[in-house]
């Protein structure tokens, strides 16, 4: 990745403007943290989320925190005081930490399209090829690649000048790495992805018009009296409808992909090329430097939170942080009292049938081998546990309670036990 002098320049800052690009550069690390950080609780936490393509999405999420603690700081710092100031030994440390992680962000987004290509067009043997194991083996492909990419100017592949100013943190200014590392860190990825996510599409329409042939060939009219025609255009609609979903969907992912990363990739090509001839304003540097970082912000927004399971997975973890306790606390009307106070509980009612499953669940765990005992770990250490005189019907009402409070569910009576 990339430094030039110019998004940077040494020199007196005015306080006004320092303040300024503090505060917005301070604003963007801490969302991307925060952003990040929540896709990585959310699949460690929530067992739904614990399949191989999203082991894919929060080893983005850990790359993108690791951009975001290690490499955004020194740079805002950077960027601040117009000067670097840590040292050439820090600057070494920097410039590596910086390529080796932005490297592997953007190989991250090749391995999951790459997941999602082999998934769509050929999904019922790669329902078998898809295991951690795979997951692992491109996770770890993607941090082999940003090492080998990061690794060579710290063993001597740059120039003489790029430690010539004690003032200024530059990568290698050398025509073989400059070709080397962008090729192998974006332009290379970027054509793979263009080429795996228009194929996707290709698979994807010519399923959805395969499907809507079938339900014609299928499907009768609604009624005697509707023609046939009718019909046929209300699906041939919705799958138009599908269509443009799914473009939209990858124009959002690769729009932003070569939004955020192909001035920053042109302008690291072309500068070391022609440093006597070209020349360009600092601020459009710092512009271009940072909407590459600020792909870190991003990616959790695309590829996590436009995701219905990672939302309903948000909610459930952010709302079950809660419980609901005697005093009546709220969530937003997830956690609330009974609607009727004074209703009778009749615990074995045979009326509720998430209560039989949960009372069912309890004597299982009751009846179980104490090495067993407990079921999942998260479910295990909220269940009342009774000493051996306590009866049969305590230990449900007291589980039961527990279960209720710790999960953010609400017991309606049926209209039998009011």
């Amino acid at each position: 990745r990339r430094r030039r002098s110019q998004s940077a320049q040494p020199g007196t800052r005015d306080a006004t403007t320092a303040l300024a690009t503090s505060v917005v550069l301070g604003a963007l690390i801490l969302f991307a943290v925060l952003g990040n950080a929540c896709v990585i609780a959310a699949i460690a936490l929530e067992r739904s989320l614990q399949t191989v393509a999203n082991y894919l999405i929060g080893s983005l999420a850990v790359t993108d925190l690791m951009v975001s603690v290690l490499v955004l700081p020194m740079a805002a710092l950077y960027q601040v005081l117009g000067k670097w100031t840590l040292g050439q030994a820090m600057c070494d440390l920097f410039i590596a930490l910086d390529v080796l992680c932005c490297t592997s962000s953007i190989l991250h987004l090749c391995a999951i399209a790459l997941d999602r290509y082999w998934a769509i067009t050929d999904p019922i043997d790669y329902v078998n090829k898809r295991t951690p194991r795979r997951a692992a083996a491109l996770i770890s492909l993607t941090w082999l690649i940003g090492f080998l990419i990061s690794i060579p100017p710290m063993l001597g592949w740059r120039t003489p000048e790029d430690r010539s100013d004690p003032n200024a943190c530059n990568i290698s200014k050398d025509p073989g790495y400059t070709i080397y590392s962008t090729f192998g860190a974006f332009y290379i990825p970027l054509l793979l992805m263009l080429v795996l996510y228009g194929r996707i599409f290709k698979a994807a329409r010519f399923r959805i018009r395969k499907t809507v042939r079938k339900a014609d060939k299928k499907q009768p009219p609604l009624s005697p009296a509707e023609p046939v025609e009718k019909s046929a255009e209300a699906k041939r609609k919705m799958a138009l409808a599908r269509e443009r979903k799914t473009v939209k969907t990858l124009g959002i992912i690769m729009g932003t992909f070569i939004l955020c990363w192909l001035p920053f990739f042109i302008v690291a090509l072309v500068l070391p090329f022609c440093e006597v001839g070209c020349s360009m304003p600092a601020w459009l540097g710092a512009v271009i430097n940072w909407l590459g970082y600020s792909n870190s912000l991003l990616n959790p927004v695309i590829y996590a939170y436009f995701n219905k399971d990672f939302q309903s997975a948000f909610q459930k973890i952010v709302g079950c942080k809660f419980s609901c306790r005697e005093s009546g606390a709220r969530l937003r009307g997830r956690c609330r009292a009974p609607s009727s106070p004074s209703a009778p509980r009749t615990w074995a009612s045979p009326n509720s049938f998430r209560r039989r499953n949960l009372l069912a669940l309890l004597l299982r765990e009751r009846n179980s081998p104490p090495r067993f005992l407990g079921g999942p770990l998260a479910l295990r250490k909220h269940l009342f546990i009774p000493p051996s005189s306590s009866s049969l019907l305590d230990y449900l009402q007291e589980s039961y309670k527990r279960l209720q409070r710790r999960f953010c569910f609400e017991e309606r009576p049926t209209k039998s036990e009011l």
